[in-house]
């Protein structure tokens, strides 16, 4: 299919988030669960600065089985507040790229996906000077009409819904101050010998390994490479900016999960390798920022990235396993984006429909 749009133009081409760990994974110090909305206490008191009131702190070992939060775009028209990502990459208001663009879908569960499950929701105007493939539906706030110019190729229907297509609504969003200040207040970081600073200005590569736990850093800045290795139920987050001169790579290993939490702006000059394929569903990102996310090397994301109020900035080419959604993207390197379909899918999701 070929489009060319009028407002769309085509030229050329929870938060700190509470979880259950296994029996055997210690976690030194408690604290009550944390929530998003008043239904994920699941009965255990009531949503308050996302914080669990009236409930038994966590206790001193990890297996308290409280609900992950996962924040998305929603779920559908009829259920917006449902967290979940209805597509493989979602701007809030634009995405504008030099480079080709290319969606497809596939499913982390083991399941089958169909190519038309890889959805573009775009609030504000998709500016592509190169390919853009598509295979399932464009979502679109702008008229659009029929051209030969670019080439442009969308399995499924391309329409305007009546609502933005991303729901990037404040009220939808994080909190991140105040995940920033619960984090501060109780996590991980003594029993394992860490200090908050740990990251602060480092001029020499460094590997940590992060067993089951929630930690806390001020920030995550280097002029060397940085290697995080997860082990178990793992939650990070960094009060700060993430300024890295070199290479960030994040490896889980089996049955480990991340949820990474960024206050402020990212920054990677170098390669980052956030994850693999295999690790898609058990990765979450969420960046607080208003800035920039600014990715200079190649760059491979596993799982979601969640950042409503930053831009992506790209040099090189990223490769996402997951999802993405920001406020706005502008894209220097290709971006592939192999949407996971179970992402949609937490509980009575419903489908993607056309106009």
């Amino acid at each position: 299919m070929w489009l060319r749009a009028r407002r769309v133009l085509l030229v050329g081409a929870a938060a700190w988030l509470a979880f259950g760990c296994a029996q055997t994974d210690v976690i030194a110090t408690g604290g009550s669960p944390l929530c998003l909305h008043a239904g994920d206490c699941a009965g255990n008191g009531h949503c308050e600065a996302h914080a669990c009131v009236g409930t038994a702190a966590i206790g001193a070992s990890c297996a308290a089985q409280v609900p992950a939060i996962v924040a998305g775009d929603g779920c559908s028209d009829a259920q917006p507040s449902q967290p979940a990502f209805r597509f493989g990459v979602c701007a809030c208001t634009d995405l504008v790229s030099s480079s080709p663009v290319s969606l497809d879908a596939w499913d982390s569960r083991g399941g089958s996906a169909t190519a038309t499950d890889a959805a573009l929701g775009v609030n504000g105007n998709l500016d592509v000077h190169a390919a853009l493939t598509v295979n399932g539906s464009v979502q679109l706030t702008s008229d659009y009409v029929l051209g030969a110019s670019p080439q442009v190729q969308i399995g499924g229907a391309v329409f305007a819904p009546a609502n933005p297509p991303c729901n990037c609504a404040p009220a939808n969003r994080l909190d991140f101050s105040a995940l920033a200040a619960a984090a501060a207040s109780a996590n991980d970081d003594a029993a394992q010998g860490l200090d908050p600073t740990a990251f602060d200005g480092l001029s020499a590569s460094r590997s940590v390994t992060l067993p089951c736990g929630r930690y806390y850093f001020t920030q995550l800045a280097s002029s060397a490479d940085v290697e995080l290795l997860v082990q178990g139920r793992v939650q990070v987050l960094i009060a700060g900016n993430v300024e890295l001169d070199h290479s960030l790579s994040v490896h889980l290993g089996a049955g480990a999960s991340l949820d990474l939490l960024v206050v402020g702006t990212v920054r990677v000059s170098g390669d980052l390798q956030l994850g693999s394929q295999a690790d898609a569903a058990r990765v979450r990102s969420y960046v607080g920022g208003s800035g920039t996310i600014d990715l200079g090397g190649t760059s491979t994301l596993a799982g979601v990235l969640y950042a409503p109020q930053a831009e992506l900035v790209t040099r090189g080419p990223l490769t996402s396993y997951g999802a993405l959604l920001v406020r706005r993207a502008a894209l220097g390197g290709a971006l592939q984006v192999h949407y996971d379909v179970a992402l949609a899918q937490p509980g009575s999701c419903t489908a993607l429909t056309g106009p």
